[in-house]
């Protein structure tokens, strides 16, 4: 049996990081992941047992944070103006401290089991816009939120992707695009469903 060594491994995860982001889970090969790392195919099963546990690898402490953030979500008190803003300053601050491996998780996961976070973090918003925002204002249909949601989530994810590597430009779109989808709606006007 070979003697694992870090540096090797944490070569193999970078280069899958990068294959992952660029090929998604279900376009990457172990073979091309190898190729990039500078290592074998073979050697890669020495550190990890399949491409499933390479990618969870990568995940790891994304994963995590993902997780707290579907567990907060319901439970950060009432939907104000200020917490939509935090949320939204939530998300960025996840992605920018794991630019790959977020996009990974909500754009390339498909195939992998992890392929239906995007949909569980989209749900978390959902389900708290519609029991705080649309409900209360006479909006009776959970699809409309769930749509609103998913508008939004999907809209952080696009400017995430394009907004060209400049965190103050970044800051402020996701800035703007969370006022126009929060604080400038009629939809968020007393008495509108009536």
């Amino acid at each position: 049996m070979q003697i694992q060594k870090k540096e090797i491994r944490d070569k193999i995860i970078i280069s899958a990081t990068e294959v992952f982001a660029q090929n998604g889970y279900k376009g990457a090969s172990l073979r091309e992941i190898a190729k990039s790392a500078g290592v074998t195919a073979g050697n890669i099963y020495s550190y990890f047992k399949s491409k499933s546990a390479l990618f969870e690898a990568v995940l790891k402490d994304t994963l995590i944070v993902a997780s707290k953030f579907i567990a907060d979500i319901p439970n950060e008190g009432p939907l104000t103006r200020q917490s939509v803003k935090n949320i939204a300053e939530s998300i960025t601050g996840f992605f920018l401290t794991n630019k790959s491996q977020f996009i990974i998780l909500t754009l390339k996961a498909q195939g992998s089991k992890f392929e239906g976070v995007k949909e569980m973090m989209t749900q978390a918003i959902s389900a708290r816009l519609f029991k705080e925002y649309f409900s209360p204002y006479g909006y009776k249909d959970e699809l409309l939120a769930r749509a609103y949601a998913h508008s939004f989530f999907s809209g952080i994810i696009d400017i995430f992707v394009n907004y060209g590597e400049d965190e103050e430009r970044l800051k402020g779109l996701v800035d703007d695009f969370t006022g126009l989808m929060f604080y400038t709606a009629p939809i968020f006007t007393p008495g509108r469903a009536e």
